[in-house]
């Protein structure tokens, strides 16, 4: 399949199942894996986590900026990044055990 490929995918090329992982990207992948294998893979290899990391330090960056311009429209703003961190982890972060079909 063709798509996007995701920060936890990309952190995990980095991680300690780097050979596994760059085994099922690109134009010919040496190996296939079901949905639930890549999900396990990149949980026990910490990607998800890394990503949240990365995702809350941008968003600390992005609310110390609106902050900076002191206005209540801008302070207000301020917890726009991380109330959509938060929405978005709660449809998007995997867990291994939750039944594939229903995600």
């Amino acid at each position: 399949k063709e798509g996007v490929y995701t920060m936890p995918l990309l952190l995990a090329t980095q991680g300690s199942s780097s050979e596994l992982v760059k085994s099922w990207l690109g134009r010919n992948p040496s190996s296939h894996a079901s949905q639930e294998l890549i999900v396990t893979t990149l949980s026990e290899d910490g990607a998800f986590d890394k990503s949240q990391g990365e995702i809350s330090k941008y968003n600390n960056i992005a609310v110390s900026s609106i902050k900076a311009g002191g206005s209540p429209v801008l302070i207000g703003l301020s917890k726009l990044p991380h109330a959509y961190e938060q929405l978005a982890l709660k449809k998007q972060k995997p867990t291994v055990l939750e039944p594939i079909q229903s995600r």
